[in-house]
């Protein structure tokens, strides 16, 4: 079992002028990037020159069945390419036939560390290292879980439709606007539970839902170089898309939430049903699914893209197109640091 960093004690004050929560961090420990900077295990096909877009997936070695639904499905995409990050299992049978996968699909990057949930900020910020390493023509960079469906089929006329240039620093995501870290060792959300020594503030930045989102080459080479800076948390959305990019102003949050599926929970059970003809193109993401399940939607969404018009059409040719436009989510200023 690898042993990881852990931050040194900080304190917490509140200023009695401003009555702002403010956050003593010196002496809270940086990033330690060593982990993040370990020889591959197994590495992945480097891009090619043309790939448009690199999808990150996020995956676990005994969950074969949910790569493959996703190779079969949302990820074969014309100028896509795709990477599934593992790390190490802790199992003899599951390592052999994780390096039988990567001989025959060479889509697997595998990390030199047990893949664990405390370990998820270490997999994340090695998954932009290999693409910043690797993919250094590719625009976008769309980092999904593997339970997660993405609509690739629509994503390419999205972007164009709301001008989100590669040159630019963006996330496009599921913002998390309202969420506060978890003090309850107990209770069911307990795998979140941060004491005061881990993480002092009392409210968490702005960030994005590790579900799914798209972001550009820049901004996680902007996110990789700050991570050293940064102090070291093991809840990896909050602390990649969050706390880094809260010092990063040149990085903006467009809110997705809108074509997750997770919004419109009354459409879930028709759009799951392979005998019920349904399907939205304001759908573009949905989460916590079966490989058979992400097969359905699939069917479905290219069902919608033969039949553009009646479809796809519907947004991109409406007069009404900039209502679904991501709108940018200004950052929270309701706190401040304290340097000493």
């Amino acid at each position: 079992m690898l042993s990881l960093p852990l931050p040194e004690p900080s304190f917490v004050c509140v200023d009695d002028v401003s009555r702002i929560l403010c956050c003593v961090v010196a002496k809270v420990k940086s990033f330690d990037l060593t982990f993040v900077q370990r020889p591959w295990v197994l590495t992945a096909n480097k891009c090619a020159k043309d790939s448009t877009i690199l999808n990150l997936i996020h995956s676990h070695a005994k969950r074969r069945e949910f790569r493959d639904a996703i190779r079969e499905t949302w990820a074969n995409q014309p100028n896509f390419l795709t990477v599934f990050v593992l790390a190490r299992s802790g199992s003899d049978e599951l390592e052999e036939s994780t390096k039988a996968e990567s001989e025959q699909f060479g889509d697997i990057l595998k990390l030199d560390f047990l893949d664990s949930y405390k370990n998820l900020t270490f997999k994340h910020a090695s998954a932009y290292r290999w693409a910043i390493e690797n993919c250094p023509d590719v625009q976008y960079i769309l980092k999904a879980d593997d339970d997660t469906f993405v609509d690739t089929l629509h994503l390419p006329r999205y972007i164009q439709a709301f001008d989100m240039l590669p040159s630019t620093s963006f996330i496009l995501c599921y913002v998390q606007t309202t969420e506060n870290p978890i003090r309850n060792p107990k209770g069911k959300n307990s795998k979140w539970f941060l004491d005061l020594n881990e993480y002092p503030r009392d409210d968490f930045p702005n960030f994005c839902a590790g579900a799914a989102y798209l972001t550009t080459l820049g901004a996680i080479k902007l996110i990789y170089e700050q991570l050293s800076d940064t102090p070291f948390l093991f809840i990896d959305d909050v602390l990649l898309t969050g706390l880094v990019v809260e010092n990063l102003p040149s990085i903006i949050h467009l809110d997705w939430k809108e074509a997750f599926l997770s919004r419109h929970e009354s459409d879930r059970k028709d759009l799951l049903d392979p005998k019920v003809g349904f399907y939205s193109p304001l759908f573009m993401v949905a989460m916590d699914l079966k490989p058979v399940e992400m097969r359905i939607i699939m069917q479905k969404a290219q069902l919608c893209a033969s039949r553009q018009a009646e479809c796809y059409d519907l947004i991109h040719k409406s007069s009404e197109l900039q209502q679904f436009r991501p709108p940018i989510i200004p950052r929270k200023n309701s706190w401040r640091h304290i340097e000493l």
